[in-house]
């Protein structure tokens, strides 16, 4: 379903770096992360306000380092994806994923009002009706809303984030959504979520 948007979002290198990393996670091979990460101080400053964080980016494969690198210091987010079975990169751990079923947007509020983190990927396979088509030289990309709406119901801190590959090397960002680490009205989030994506995916032509 999401073929269209790691076309845009990742390399080939990118793929099939994820694919050696996901072969030793399957046959129970530990890894360390070895890459440059940016905007941890956003992260952990968002976590230390005691509010809820919801924590997004887009479906791109290397972006499930996300989850080790919040499991390494410490995290337990909810994980919304549909493989409720996924083990955390380089771990025999399992990842807390909840299934985007039913009633998953009323576990996602549960979750933040306690002061916990929620991770998802927010582009979408096809689109909906209030999705938002953007549209780059390379394709369009379909984002949904939906989640930051429940982030800002809330009050819950937002984060972006997205690994790449560059230069050869694997690199790790993290962004405040609002530089004063505010929550934010859901159109102003996703605004700010496209301008991420567009400065920080460097398949991801600006316009």
């Amino acid at each position: 379903m999401f073929a269209r948007t790691r076309q845009l979002t990742e390399s080939v290198q990118e793929n099939t770096l994820f694919k050696v990393l996901n072969m030793l996670t399957n046959t129970g091979t530990a890894f360390d992360l070895d890459m440059e990460i940016s905007g941890t101080d956003d992260l952990a400053a968002a976590v230390g306000h005691g509010r809820g964080v919801f924590l997004a980016t887009l479906h791109a494969s290397l972006n499930t380092l996300i989850i080790r690198q919040l499991h390494d210091v410490g995290y337990k987010p909810m994980i919304i994806a549909d493989d409720t079975q996924m083990l955390i990169p380089g771990t025999r751990h399992l990842s807390s994923n909840s299934a985007p079923r039913e009633n998953y947007m009323l576990r996602m509020r549960s979750r933040l009002r306690a002061g916990g983190v929620v991770c998802a990927m927010i582009d979408r396979g096809e689109a909906g009706r209030r999705t938002i088509d953007v549209t780059t030289p390379a394709g369009s990309i379909i984002i949904s809303p939906a989640l930051f709406h429940v982030a800002e119901r809330v009050n819950a801190a937002v984060i972006f984030a997205h690994v790449s590959l560059r230069s050869g090397k694997a690199r790790m960002t993290f962004a405040w959504a609002a530089p004063d680490g505010g929550s934010l009205p859901t159109a102003i989030a996703t605004q700010r979520f496209i301008e991420f994506a567009r400065a920080h995916v460097p398949q991801l032509p600006r316009d």
